[in-house]
């Protein structure tokens, strides 16, 4: 597949402009890959919209193409990048998928930077989510950024203090 045509498909399967179903996206992923066989490297291409967009069932199918998972840091990472509380129930889906399949050396450390990544966001939700599956809520990253100071920038950013109002239930935030 030329990469004109891979970028159209993850457009595809990320915006969804005509309301497709996850079935019909399935459906023509299985089209064009019947016209050129996708590489591996290509299903892990794929990965990058149905986590964005918390496309868990698109996800499924992909990651059931997918010899060996590579990189599952980034997808997490992806997953949580931006801020649509519309589809935060999905992502959370979506992690929870790529959660089964993180390497048990890596899980601590991977849980923890999706953290960041969701309180940069404000993603409060995924941000519990991922305390309740072994995210330590005093991690600090490399920089020194820890989960209060992603909070205070989401409130400023998205003026949304519910990351503060839970860690000030949780004792974190004065």
């Amino acid at each position: 597949m030329i990469d004109n045509e891979l970028r159209n498909l993850q457009i595809y399967i990320g915006k969804r402009e005509g309301n497709q179903t996850d079935e019909q996206v399935i459906k023509r992923i299985d089209e064009l890959n019947a016209i050129s066989s996708l590489t591996d490297d290509e299903w892990h291409e794929l990965l990058y919209p149905c986590c964005n967009s918390g496309c868990v069932n698109v996800l499924k199918y992909v990651l059931s193409k997918i010899k060996s998972l590579n990189h599952i840091e980034a997808f997490m990472s992806h997953t949580v990048y931006g801020r649509n509380e519309e589809i935060a129930k999905g992502r959370i889906e979506v992690l929870k998928e790529l959660i089964k399949r993180l390497n048990p050396n890596d899980k601590e450390k991977c849980l923890n930077e999706t953290m960041l990544d969701a309180a940069w966001f404000g993603e409060t939700e995924i941000v519990i989510f991922l305390i309740e599956n072994g995210a330590n809520i005093n991690y600090v990253d490399a920089n020194g950024l820890g989960i209060l100071e992603c909070a205070k920038r989401a409130k400023e950013e998205f003026c949304d203090d519910s990351l503060i109002n839970f860690l000030r239930k949780k004792g974190y935030a004065n």
